[in-house]
């Protein structure tokens, strides 16, 4: 009897040592989840900052196709300016030097109306190529002066995209610090089970030896149970034809880590270049971001989806994925992750549409 009552005694210390030194200062399961929650809004920054710098980067090409369109313009006007100038200067030349000359053209009249018609008519041929000149000088100011705007707008483009970028890289230290902090919280957490689940198969162990008295002392000590783990009446599009198409060139790439501005299976991809090239492989051009995707391809309603539509979240809107059927779709999701099919966030969902 006295040895029951000392196995009872032993099992009882033994629980509450353990249980102890498992509570204190141990994450909890809320721990793990706030830190979770932290992780996907830093994330969630990263992606909106990845769609603001491909808009900025579409921005800056555009700016700078127009500068170079503007000295284009510059240069043509400066040579038609150069070709007047050059004209009124050997009209002025030759009417000094007598070569062809005009005033011979004005001593030939034989009538003083005839002197008068001459010379309103040379008088205009001067005047002509004075507006001409001016004109063309007027042109090449106003070409000189659209490509310093551009090429302006393209440098302003250009200190967004690498603010951008710098902000990014900012936000992706901090992925990374909340990242470890996770992880440190899941293997606490872990080991935490793991200590517990030792300390009942010694308790049980323990009880087995001290017989039936010490087993209903342990069970009226109570167990550890682990904590859990974690219509639209428009008719729509038609489906494309190269949709079959584009699902199977994104499944292709599946495993493809996610790089940020990345649109090539060579390189990696983020969210809307993954989108851009699957559909590229079939022929259709789409652009290099999820907010301008949106805009240029036709809408349909979630009940009217078809594999190969493309799913946008997020207002505003700064993540796009591909729908492949069920309650699936394949993304590029996030820095540190790869191309995947993951299922399809409906909370964040904000519109659909299909290109082709």
């Amino acid at each position: 009897m006295a040895r029951r009552a000392g196995a009872a005694v032993l099992i009882t210390l033994l629980s509450s040592l353990t249980f102890a030194s498992i509570s204190s200062a141990a994450p909890t399961q809320s721990d793990l989840q706030a830190a979770q929650q932290k992780l996907a809004a830093i994330n969630n920054r990263i992606s909106t900052l990845d769609e603001q710098y491909n808009q900025a980067v579409a921005a800056k090409l555009e700016a700078e196709k127009n500068e170079q369109q503007a000295q284009a313009d510059m240069h043509r006007a400066q040579a038609a300016a150069d070709a007047a100038v050059a004209s009124l200067s050997k009209r002025a030349a030759d009417a000094f030097t007598g070569v062809g000359s005009s005033l011979d053209v004005l001593l030939g009249a034989d009538t003083f109306a005839q002197f008068s018609d001459r010379l309103e008519f040379m008088n205009r041929l001067a005047q002509d190529d004075v507006d001409l000149a001016t004109k063309a000088e007027a042109a090449k100011q106003r070409a000189q002066w659209a490509q310093q705007q551009y090429a302006k707008a393209a440098a302003q483009k250009a200190a967004a995209a690498k603010k951008i970028a710098s902000s990014r890289a900012q936000a992706e230290q901090e992925y990374h610090q909340a990242q470890q902090v996770v992880t440190q919280i899941k293997n606490s957490l872990a080991r935490q089970r793991a200590a517990a689940q030792a300390a009942a198969r010694a308790a049980a162990l323990a009880a087995q030896s001290a017989g039936p008295a010490a087993s209903g002392t342990t069970s009226s000590s109570g167990g550890f149970t682990p904590p859990p783990s974690g219509g639209n009446s428009n008719p729509p599009p038609p489906t494309s034809s190269g949709a079959a198409g584009a699902v199977e060139a994104a499944k292709s790439v599946i495993g493809t880590p996610y790089v940020w501005g990345g649109a090539s299976p060579s390189t990696g991809f983020d969210c809307s270049g993954l989108t851009m090239w699957a559909w590229g492989q079939v022929g259709v051009s789409l652009p290099h971001s999820s907010a301008a995707q949106y805009t240029v391809i036709p809408h349909v309603d979630r009940s009217q989806l078809q594999p190969g539509d493309l799913l946008f979240f997020y207002s505003p809107i700064h993540h796009v994925a591909m729908y492949v059927g069920g309650n699936s779709m394949i993304e590029a999701p996030h820095t540190g992750s790869t191309v995947q099919i993951d299922p399809i966030y409906w909370q964040y969902f904000v519109g659909a549409g299909r290109p082709g």
